[in-house]
């Protein structure tokens, strides 16, 4: 934008005014049309991803009790889970804490132990993996846990630079 045409716009020049007005509305229009161009066309019902169709993965992230991560990681390996990253972590949620005794004294625990457990799957595993990991860490009490899907753009294995899936 040059300074003249908006010091028009500023002093009330009225003749360079509109001529800015009407060079900014044709840039903007130029963006839109070329924007179109661009994008496909979106068909009724269709869900329009930003991650490419190749890399049809998925995270699951599941916060649960840490007593039932063996347990879990059993029943993952049962349906083909390949791997899972296993983090101790503290967090509260409906729960809230609890209360303990320790050395005679009551002690307020505001944040409790949990796990975190992440597993890079492909998307034809996701459900089974939900499935098993809520059988096998549900205890019927409040502070079971939560299960988390987010998707997942590229995989990378180190070692032999492969990408996709074939990483995993």
């Amino acid at each position: 934008m040059s300074r003249t045409r908006t010091h028009a716009v500023l002093t009330g020049d009225e003749d360079r005014g509109i001529e800015f007005i009407a060079s900014a509305c044709a840039f903007v229009g130029r963006c839109k049309r070329n924007l179109a161009r661009k994008l496909p066309p979106k068909s009724q019902g269709q869900k329009l991803s930003p991650f490419p169709e190749e890399f049809a993965m998925k995270i699951v992230s599941a916060i649960i009790n840490p007593l039932k991560l063996d347990a879990v990681r059993d029943a993952l390996a049962e349906i083909g889970a390949k791997g899972a990253t296993a983090t101790e972590v503290k967090g509260y949620g409906h729960q809230k804490g609890h209360t303990e005794m320790y050395r005679g004294a009551v002690v307020d625990v505001k944040f409790n132990p949990k796990v975190k457990l992440e597993v890079a799957i492909e998307d034809a595993l996701v459900d089974p993996v939900i499935e098993a990991i809520s059988k096998v860490a549900k205890t019927g009490h409040i502070g079971a846990g939560k299960i988390f899907v987010t998707p997942l753009e590229r995989v990378v294995r180190i070692r032999t630079d492969e990408t996709g899936e074939a990483a995993l």
